[in-house]
């Protein structure tokens, strides 16, 4: 029945041209469809890639501090935890030494690293280290009794390690959009925000 329909209908004068058209737009839908998902799956590995480089800093924990009876969790060396978030950021992302995309993904240019920020949270005061612009750790301590909130709006009661990272996905006809992922990993309580 079909079959017959669609052979009376392609004798009919211009019906060639109306099936390429409804083929290019079918085509055209299921493209976007499919960039789509795969921006969607990009930027979803981009979170779980920040999210594990955020937990490897927690190899520089201070585990001396950690056998004492004052249960104090910190990260000990901030430039040494930095330089391991970078690597496992790299390689969780399959990123060059540059920080630009090995594979022809929707991730293009180069991934940049917005925030690095450790909280350390001590039974006194908290020491925030800081990574700046030009890529220098800095230091503030502040009274464990002052609030301090980490640039997504959580409130730091642990030691904690905020970062986020931003670079453009891919869009149709050559368009690009900015994407910002934004991670934080509390190692006391298990969570991330």
């Amino acid at each position: 029945m079909i079959v017959k329909y669609i052979i009376k209908k392609g004798k009919e004068k211009g019906s060639f041209t109306k099936w390429v058209c409804g083929g290019m737009v079918i085509g055209f839908f299921m493209m976007t469809i499919f960039l789509s998902y795969a921006q969607r799956i990009d930027a979803t590995n981009a979170q779980d890639s920040l999210y594990f480089a955020n937990t490897s800093v927690y190899k520089y924990l201070d585990k001396k501090l950690l056998g004492e009876e004052i249960t104090e969790v910190v990260i000990k060396d901030p430039n040494a935890a930095l330089d391991i978030f970078k690597e496992n950021l790299k390689y969780n992302m399959n990123l060059n030494s540059d920080f630009t995309i090995k594979d022809g993904k929707t991730i293009s240019g180069k991934v940049q690293i917005q925030d690095f920020i450790i909280y350390n949270v001590f039974n006194d005061r908290i020491e925030i280290y800081t990574l700046s612009k030009s890529g220098i750790i800095n230091k503030v301590i502040k009274n464990k009794s002052e609030k301090v909130i980490a640039p997504n709006g959580y409130n730091v009661v642990e030691t904690t390690v905020y970062t986020s990272i931003n670079f453009d996905i891919d869009k149709l006809f050559g368009e690009k959009e900015k994407k910002e992922i934004k991670v934080g990993t509390d190692i006391v309580n298990y969570k991330d925000y």
